[in-house]
């Protein structure tokens, strides 16, 4: 390489990883709408044929009881800036606009019909 030269890491190939989620919303926990206070502990990976995996790491604390669960899906990149996610699973789709990647973490909003929720990642892998 000569100076100057540099390899350019696309936000595919920095995704495709496994992610923690750090935080929603800048809280390190989640009120759902019928009160419930509860935790949770969430990996989401994006392989790079396309597959999607949410788990086995979905924990969720409420009430003293735990429970978890994993989905499985796909994702593909929406949008020709490659900042904007379509992911797939269980017959819904979500999308998820990156705001900020790099190797170590991903920062963006996971957006809903009228609705979005900010959302902090931590690579796990």
């Amino acid at each position: 390489m000569g100076c100057g030269d540099h390899d350019e890491v696309s936000n595919k190939d920095l995704l495709t990883r496994d992610w923690g989620v750090t935080s929603m919303d800048d809280e390190e926990y989640f009120d759902d709408d019928a009160g419930y206070c509860f935790t949770y502990s969430i990996v989401f990976t994006f392989e790079a044929d396309g597959d999607f995996k949410s788990g086995p790491n979905v924990q969720l604390s409420f009430d003293g009881l735990d429970t978890t669960y994993s989905s499985q899906g796909s994702w593909e990149l929406a949008s020709a800036a490659e900042d904007n996610v379509m992911i797939i699973q269980d017959d819904e789709t979500q999308y998820l606009k990156i705001n900020s990647i790099s190797s170590a973490q991903l920062s963006g909003e996971f957006i809903y019909d009228d609705d979005s929720s900010a959302v902090e990642f931590e690579k796990t892998n």
